[in-house]
């Protein structure tokens, strides 16, 4: 007999978190650790990881990443 919750952790590697997740890109927490394995690094969490954190958060929460804070836009400057 399966685990009832075994069913549960498969139907939500399944689901489809990049339209729920914020894009880490966005966020002053998310940077690039240039390491080949673990090219996404999220301060704020204190990890790295191969996707986007926000996506690793999702799938392991089962909810969108808490700690997304955006980025302030850059201001253009005319030269001139």
């Amino acid at each position: 007999m399966k685990n009832p919750l075994e069913k549960d952790f498969l139907c939500d590697q399944s689901r489809d978190f990049s339209s729920d997740s914020p894009r880490c890109t966005d966020c002053i927490h998310y940077y690039i650790t240039h390491e080949v394995r673990f090219p996404h690094g999220c301060r704020k969490l204190g990890f790295k990881s191969a996707q986007s954190p926000a996506l690793v958060v999702a799938k392991a929460s089962g909810q969108p990443c808490l700690n997304f804070v955006r980025k302030a836009l850059r201001s253009t400057r005319s030269g001139g």
